[in-house]
This record gives C-alpha cells, structure tokens and sequence, in this order.
C-alpha cells in the first residue's frame, strides 16, 4: 500500500528479484491500467504488477488471501481487513 518514491521502489526491488504476483495500490485502489487518473510512473507500474494478473479493486479486495501486506503510505488497514489475508501472512507496517 502506496504508491508514491517508497512503494513505487519497493515494487520494482520485489519484481527484480523475481517476485511476479504484486498489487500496488494507492488511495483510490489498485493500480491498473484500466484507472485514468495514473501519472506515467503509476501506470508503468501498473503494468508490470495488477495487469499482468488482472487485478483491480481496493486495498480491501486485494488482501484477500495475500501471503505479505507492505504498507508504506500514512493510514491504517482495518483489523477486519488483515483477518482476510491468508494464514500465517505477514505485515510489514513502514509508514512513517
């Protein structure tokens, strides 16, 4: 979660290491090519994570069953929202 220097980084460091099912999202939810409102970096990215798997929705819809959360925007994901994510899953809460 974010989208901004931070999570745009984390993104490429996981997909260079060959980490290839990734969602990033933003305020307004998963980045995919379908949103008009990405800037250019936004929707490279979304090109390399959420289209290649066809992923869309909110943050919500992409917890579902995530193995690892990286939250590195300001905010807080509902507890009712973690429980969703598959057993024994990770969150690293970065933000700052």
């Amino acid at each position: 979660s974010g989208a901004g220097a931070a999570g745009v980084a984390v993104a490429r460091i996981l997909l260079a290491a060959g980490i290839d099912d990734i969602v990033v999202t933003d305020r307004r939810g998963v980045l995919s090519s379908t949103r008009h409102d990405l800037t250019p970096v936004k929707r490279a990215l979304a090109a390399d994570t959420a289209d290649r798997t066809g992923r869309g929705g909110s943050l919500a819809d992409a917890m579902v069953g995530a193995d690892v959360f990286i939250g590195v925007s300001g905010g807080t994901v509902p507890e009712d929202v973690v429980a969703t994510m598959a057993a024994d899953a990770i969150v690293f809460g970065l933000a700052n």
